[in-house]
């Protein structure tokens, strides 16, 4: 029960590391404007630790690399909530490269629920892919596509559908603040 979110969970941190190591400015823009080490080299560092987290996570299953995703995810949770508390000075957490995502309570969500769904997986340990696989219909490949579905929708809600909120909240502030205004 816990194979498929757990691999979304491992794919989401593979796709956001990779991204990373290809587009690291928006990272490090994020890492900077906190006052935390941000060089190019230790951005793409980070990002290859979590595709190489990403990929344990995938390959080996089991609950050590479960708990090294779970406790990322919390670091992720912790980095995002330091980022929404400096205000509009962070545009994009850098969370996929230089995708567009700011940090938004939908980041906060997110996050803990594949923290969770990680530490669910400590307690009940899920196989490697090819074990998880080897017990699928059709070779896995519907819980393959549906992994990929996931990924791709964690990969909206975070960017996309994050964008949009953040946009309506702009306005709505805004929209306050002219009526405050008008009022005084």
């Amino acid at each position: 029960m816990l194979a498929g979110p757990l691999s979304i969970a491992a794919l989401v941190v593979v796709l956001g590391g990779a991204l990373k190591l290809g587009s690291p400015d928006a990272t490090q823009r994020a890492l900077a404007t906190l006052g935390l080490p941000s060089h190019r080299l230790i951005v793409q560092a980070m990002g290859a630790a979590e595709v190489a987290l990403g990929a344990a996570v995938l390959a080996i299953g089991g609950r050590v690399p479960a708990f090294l995703l779970a406790l990322a995810y919390l670091a992720f949770t912790g980095f995002v909530v330091v980022a929404q508390r400096a205000g509009s000075g962070i545009g994009s957490c850098g969370c996929f490269g230089q995708t567009d995502t700011p940090p938004s309570a939908m980041h906060v969500v997110v996050n803990l629920a594949a923290a969770g769904v990680a530490f669910a997986a400590v307690a009940w340990p899920v196989p490697g892919l090819a074990d998880t696989l080897a017990d699928q219909p059709w070779l896995g490949g519907p819980f393959l596509g549906l992994s990929l579905l996931g990924t791709w929708i964690v990969y909206l809600l975070l960017t996309t559908v994050a964008q949009a909120l953040n946009a309506d909240q702009t306005v709505a502030v805004k929209q306050f603040r002219l009526r405050q205004a008008g009022t005084s």
